[in-house]
């Protein structure tokens, strides 16, 4: 929690900042799924917050940061048997977007939108106060704030609620032949017995005479001889077209049994349907093989990515719509009338408690339930015509009472958006949360097409965006850019079905694909040494099934396809090869880390240690070599010391819990301290040895002695240990080395006075110590330990955690 609070104090104070001066600002939060236009100025950056700090499996809740995507939270959750109960589609829509944003998925028709699965979320209000809201504390705030896109305050922490989970998904698609019996049928599997049975439902319309219903429940049973249906995998169907060929001339339901995550996450090959516009758009066949080949530009993040960068955007229909049931077969009809858009996707949802800035219905047609109308896909050209059209949307939705989900383009004037909400509610919330130096909801969400259409004409680069096929490939560019694929590739959330000889095949046949990855990405991980290696011990090796990591060949290599080569013909080593594989981590390990920020903070790192954690293959001499490889760079980097602490706390979080020590009974987090504290001592005793002391390793090992991060603090004995040792060094007065002591014993300080009585004793005692030596060398020296024991009678001032 250290580092959270660190980052949180840095966010409250800016924040403060432009309250102070009466400037408006926005928050940045380094990603999104929003498609309105990104003019942002004046931001507060809160992409830091990333990281899930806490599961506990005795309560059934997890601690959030609000980055955390959803694909990040299910592969923290899932290995202590839990899952959150609303668990978005889209892999990389982030918790803090869940609760600020509307966030209904194919299991809120029993928990409602995601907002209602929270316990409690921690805020940075618009005036820098950090307050906590829930149910029984502040639940006007708790309320009032989800769904207000970010309009009250700064969500920074989140305790989310779980539920248990189960290894499968019993998933039947049960076929429709009419938008009416689609509409009936979605609400049906949502009431009395079979609401209670299932645990997801959500429908698909192919057509107004093709759709089917999908439902789920959760089991741990799979039938003997059944093989679960996968949707994560290159050569994997598309859940849509998977759906729809199942149905297509079956009336009688059809059963599978797909991993849950692979489940939950079923739609983000293909972004549900949208990725089949890129292939439209592009005029580029749309076949099975086009999928595999360009497979890493069709998950979600990449999608969104391209979809931002290319323009294409303003001229896209991505909008959610929720509508009451008697309406909902009238407003489908609408819409293929005026768009033409097909699939369409259904999905039940349970309303929150008015008022509410999540959509709802009202009047004769308030219910507890809702149907979501999902239509995504190409608007008109020309821009009047789509604002034309847009305009009509909204205005034939009011009318049915349905709303809008707010994250897409939205077009209201004030008083039509404010018509459909509880403003006086809203804004007396904003009045008493002093949340006047943020945007208001409308201003937020409104695009406004005469000023994007302005700039567009003026900026030349949106211009040629706009020109075909320039746009498609400047998103292309940006997407690969943004190194997204890397994020899926390495994701342990994907059901894990492929055979070594499986993953050799595909190795060896995709190495094409390879060709699109930039090649100063494998320069900067040291992989091209990789390739070498591996194309000089194909000709003399042959492969086995057992000890050998695929994966870090197939995704950070180019090798070239083995043609007219028969397995017998490869004749392998073992143990050369699992060699070979070491030395390719440790070269790419090692140039990761050395190619770190020195920002504590920076969005990079993340991505970076997440690469080196998916390769650690639960062998602990990789972990302990990254460890080492950290702890090496502190010792010549002393500016690095912060973001060495926070990379290694990551890597504390990211590692497995099943990851265990070969020998001892130790597991997980505990791993990274244990290895972490052993190199520790045993470079300050190679240190003290030589007698040329490290700033950035006494940096570093009196931050230890301050932090509560997930790589553990010092132990009160091992800190005394050092500091014995430092103050007994002949070399204590030499150079800076006193400077480095005081700059210690400040940092792991408030840690030993709050030991037992003998611990604080012998803390003095080192203290006084430390003193008559200070005395016997000349007034100045003594001077400056005078002041450190002040400071300790202080009571360590603020808390002693300024090394400085």
């Amino acid at each position: 929690m250290d580092r959270h609070q660190r980052i949180v104090a840095q966010v409250a104070s800016k924040v403060k900042d432009y309250f102070t001066r009466k400037e408006p600002f926005r928050i940045s939060h380094g990603s999104t799924n929003s498609t309105r236009p990104n003019l942002k100025k004046r931001v507060v950056d809160i992409s830091g917050l990333r990281n899930v700090i806490k599961v506990d499996k005795q309560t059934r809740t997890a601690l959030v940061e609000p980055n955390v995507p959803m694909d990040r939270l299910v592969e923290a959750t899932l290995p202590h048997g839990l899952v959150p109960p609303v668990v978005m589609e889209f892999p990389g829509i982030t918790v803090g977007g869940g609760y600020a944003g509307t966030a209904g998925e194919s299991s809120s028709f029993k928990f409602g939108f995601f907002d209602r699965t929270i316990n409690e979320v921690e805020m940075v209000m618009a005036d820098g106060k950090i307050v906590k809201a829930s149910e029984n504390e502040n639940a006007d705030l708790f309320r009032g704030a989800a769904g207000a896109v970010g309009t009250l305050g700064v969500t920074t922490l989140v305790n989310l609620r779980l539920i248990e989970a189960k290894k499968y998904v019993k998933t039947t698609y049960y076929p429709t032949r009419s938008i009416a019996q689609a509409v009936k049928e979605v609400r049906e599997h949502t009431e009395g017995e079979k609401g209670e049975k299932n645990d997801y439902v959500d429908g698909i319309l192919f057509s107004k005479d093709h759709g089917a219903i999908v439902t789920g429940e959760m089991t741990d049973y799979l039938p003997p001889n059944i093989k679960p249906q996968t949707f994560s995998h290159a050569l994997d169907p598309w859940f849509y077209l998977h759906v729809e060929n199942a149905t297509r001339t079956s009336n009688e339901p059809v059963v599978e049994y797909i991993p849950l995550a692979e489940y939950m996450f079923r739609y983000d090959r293909g972004g549900f349907w949208v990725g089949r516009s890129a292939f439209s758009y592009m005029s580029f066949p749309f076949n099975k093989f086009t999928r595999w080949f360009l497979d890493d530009f069709l998950h979600t993040r990449m999608l969104y990515r391209a979809l931002h960068a290319s323009g294409i955007a303003t001229r896209y229909i991505v909008q959610d719509m929720a509508l009451p049931y008697p309406n909902a077969e009238k407003f489908i009809e609408y819409t293929d009338k005026e768009f033409g858009i097909w699939p369409i996707w259904l999905c039940p949802l349970k309303q929150s408690e008015q008022p509410t800035m999540h959509p709802h219905t009202k009047g004769e047609l308030q219910d507890t339930q809702m149907l979501n109308i999902g239509l995504w896909g190409f608007g008109p050209q020309e821009p009047q015509e789509y604002l034309s059209k847009n305009r009509a949307l909204e205005k034939t939705l009011g009318e049915m009472g349905g709303m809008k989900w707010l994250y897409a383009h939205t077009y209201y004037s004030k008083n039509e958006f404010w018509s459909q909400f509880d403003r006086k509610w809203h804004e007396d919330l904003r009045t008493k949360y002093n949340a006047g130096g943020l945007p208001d909801v409308h201003d937020k969400v409104h695009v406004d097409i005469q000023k994007y259409t302005d700039m567009a004409q003026k900026d030349w680069g949106m211009r040629l965006k706009n020109v075909w096929p320039l746009g498609g490939f400047w998103g292309i560019h940006k997407s690969i850019q943004s190194k997204d694929y890397m994020i899926h590739r390495n994701s342990t959330w994907k059901w894990k079905r492929l055979g070594a000889s499986r993953r050799w095949w595909m190795w060896c046949h995709r190495g094409i694909v390879q060709l699109y990855v930039p090649a100063r990405w494998k320069v900067k991980c040291g992989c091209l040494s990789l390739q070498k290696h591996l194309q000089t011990s194909i000709s003399r090796q042959s492969h086995t099934r057992q000890g050998i990591n695929w994966g870090w060949a197939k995704k950070q290599t180019l090798p070239k396809p083995i043609r007219g080569a028969s397995m017998a013909q490869l004749s392998f080593i073992h143990t050369d090869l699992n060699d070979l594989f070491l030395r390719a981590f440790k070269e790419c390990a090692t140039s990761i880390v050395n190619n770190l920020s020195t920002d504590a903070n920076d969005p990079a790192t993340t991505a970076a240690i997440q690469t080196i954690v998916a390769q650690l293959n639960y062998d602990y001499s990789r972990l302990a070599f990254v460890v080492d490889n950290v702890q090496g760079r502190i010792y010549r980097d002393p500016a690095w010391v912060d973001a060495a602490v926070a990379a290694l706390d990551l890597i504390a979080m990211s590692v497995d819990p099943a990851f265990r020590h070969p020998v001892l009974q130790i597991r997980g987090p505990l791993l990274v301290q244990y290895q972490l504290m052993k190199v520790l001592q045993a470079r300050f005793t190679e240190m003290m040895a030589i007698g040329a002391w490290s700033r950035g390793f006494i940096l570093f090992i009196g931050r230890l002695g301050a932090t509560r991060d997930s790589i553990g603090s010092l132990t009160p004995g091992i800190a005394l240990h050092i500091l014995t040792s430092m103050i007994d060094a002949s070399q204590l007065f030499g150079g800076q080395n006193l400077d480095m002591l005081l700059g210690f014993v400040i940092a792991v300080g408030p840690l030993l006075d709050m030991q037992a009585l003998d611990v604080v004793d012998r803390f003095g005692e080192k203290l006084r110590l430390l003193q008559e030596r200070a005395k016997r060398r000349d007034t100045m020296t003594g001077l400056s330990v005078f002041g450190l024991l002040k400071l300790r009678e202080s009571g360590w001032g603020v808390g002693g955690t300024d090394v400085s």
